[in-house]
C-alpha cells in the first residue's frame, strides 16, 4: 500500500506566492509515486483559489480535496501557517466517489439540508446501481465529510444521513482559528464556499475509524437542563433557567468577565449525552448577556454537564496501540482530524513532542478543526482513519 504525508510552510506576505510555493513543495515531497488521491489542509496564509488550482496541477489525474484549518497536522507535528497533505496510491482504495453538498440552491436561496442530502444520495445510488445506500456494506465503506461549518446545515444533514445510508460518517469541520468568517472546502482545483465535500470510500484493505476524547466532570459534576438555546446559531442562552455563561463561570471558578480561550475555553467544555456517547461542545465566546457561543449546536431541552479536558497524550497512545493490534500490528497511513482546542492544549502543556512520538512509525496528516465527525459532530476530540498496512 502506497501512502505518504508531507507539509509545507511559506509565511510571506504574498498569499498567492505562498500558495504556488506550497504546491511545488508538496509535489517534490510526494514525487516517489503517482497519487490517485491527495488530501490537503491549509492555513489562512495561502490564497485558497491559487492553492487549490496549483495542487491539482501538481498532481494531474488525482482527486484532490481538502479544507481550511485552525492548525495543521503532519507526521504527528501540530503546525500553524502550513499546508499538510496525505497522498494515496492507486492500490489503497477500491472506490472513491466524491460529491459536493451545497448549502444554497442554484438561485442563491438557503437550501433545505435534508432535501439536498436526499437528492445527493439518490444520485449516488443511481451511479452505484443500488436501490438505496442502505444496501452498502457498512464494514467496508465509509463517508469522508469535509464541511464548511459557519452555517447550521451539516448538522441536520448528518442527523438524517444515518437513516439513509448504512455506512459510518467520518471527517471534520473546516476551521479558521474560531473566527467563523471563511472556512472553505476544496475539490479538484476549485474552492467551495458554504458547501460540504462528501466522499464515499471503500478501502481495499482493513480500516478502523477511531475517536478519542478525555473529559472529567468539572466542579460538582452537576447535570444541567438546557432551558433556552438557538441551535441554528450555536447559541446557548440558559441552563436551569439561568444565564449559561454564569453557570459555566461558577463551575470553572473564573469570573464571567475573565472567561476567554486562554483562561478557560481550552480547558473546560460542555458535554451532551447522546445514547452511549458523550458529545463535547467547545465554548467559543461568552457574550455580554452571559449567553455562550458554542462550536456546535446544543438542542433545547437536553441535558449537559461541564467537563475538564484530561490527558490527551496517554489516552491517544492507548487508542493507537489498540488500533494497531486490531489492524494486525501495523498501520499503513492515518488521516487525523483534531479539535483546535486539543492542539492548543498540547502546546500549552509542553506535550507536543510526546504526542508526535505516538505517530512516528507511519505516514499521517490532517488538520485542527471546528468540529470532528465520527457518526455525530463533536468538539474537543480527535477522530482518525487508520488504514492497515496490507
Amino acid at each position: 500500500m502506497r501512502t505518504a504525508s508531507a507539509h509545507a510552510i511559506f509565511a510571506g506576505d504574498d498569499k498567492t506566492e505562498n500558495a504556488a510555493n506550497a504546491a511545488r513543495s508538496l509535489k517534490a515531497s510526494l514525487s516517489a509515486f503517482k497519487p490517485a488521491q491527495v488530501l490537503f489542509f491549509a492555513a489562512g496564509k495561502y490564497d485558497y483559489g491559487r492553492l487549490a488550482a496549483a495542487v491539482q496541477d501538481a498532481f494531474p489525474g488525482a482527486i484532490t480535496l481538502g479544507c481550511s484549518t485552525s492548525g495543521e497536522i503532519a507526521d504527528g507535528q501540530v503546525l500553524a501557517g502550513s499546508v499538510s497533505a496525505l497522498a494515496f496510491g492507486e492500490d489503497v482504495f477500491e472506490h472513491f466517489d466524491v460529491s459536493v453538498l451545497s448549502y444554497f440552491t442554484p438561485n442563491g436561496r438557503p437550501a433545505d439540508p435534508i432535501r439536498q442530502l436526499e437528492n445527493l444520495f439518490t444520485g449516488l445510488s443511481d451511479r452505484l446501481d443500488l436501490k438505496t445506500l442502505e444496501y452498502l456494506e457498512g464494514d467496508k465503506h465509509f463517508f469522508l465529510v469535509l464541511a464548511d461549518g459557519r452555517r447550521y446545515f451539516i448538522e441536520p444533514a448528518l442527523d438524517r444521513a444515518g437513516d439513509l445510508a448504512s455506512v459510518p460518517f467520518f471527517g471534520g469541520i473546516a476551521g479558521d482559528n474560531m473566527n467563523f468568517a471563511y472556512t472553505p472546502t476544496f475539490l479538484n482545483g476549485c474552492v467551495y464556499n458554504a458547501s460540504a465535500i462528501l466522499a464515499l470510500i471503500k478501502p481495499r484493505g482493513r480500516f478502523e475509524l477511531v475517536k478519542t476524547q478525555e473529559a472529567v466532570p468539572a466542579g460538582d459534576g452537576r447535570i444541567h437542563t438546557v432551558t433556552r438555546s438557538s441551535p441554528e446559531d450555536h447559541v446557548l442562552f440558559e441552563l436551569d433557567g439561568r444565564p449559561a455563561g454564569q453557570i459555566y463561570s461558577e463551575a470553572v471558578g473564573i469570573p464571567v468577565g475573565e472567561l476567554n480561550l486562554e483562561t478557560a475555553f481550552k480547558r473546560w467544555t460542555l458535554g451532551i449525552a447522546s445514547g452511549d456517547d458523550l458529545l463535547l461542545r467547545c465554548v467559543a465566546e461568552v457574550q455580554p448577556d452571559r449567553s455562550i457561543i458554542t462550536a456546535a449546536a446544543i438542542p433545547e431541552g437536553g441535558q449537559v454537564r461541564i467537563f475538564r479536558n484530561d490527558d490527551i497524550v496517554n489516552s491517544t497512545a492507548r487508542a493507537m496501540a489498540e488500533t494497531e493490534r486490531r489492524l494486525g500490528g501495523k498501520i499503513g497511513g492515518l488521516l487525523h482530524v483534531s479539535c483546535m482546542i486539543r492542539t492548543l492544549a498540547l502546546a500549552a502543556n509542553d506535550r507536543a513532542v510526546a504526542f508526535r512520538e505516538i505517530f512516528k512509525n507511519y505516514p499521517n496528516a490532517g488538520f485542527a478543526s471546528h468540529g470532528e465527525i465520527c457518526v455525530n459532530i463533536a468538539n474537543a476530540s480527535s477522530v482518525m482513519l487508520a488504514l492497515a498496512d496490507e
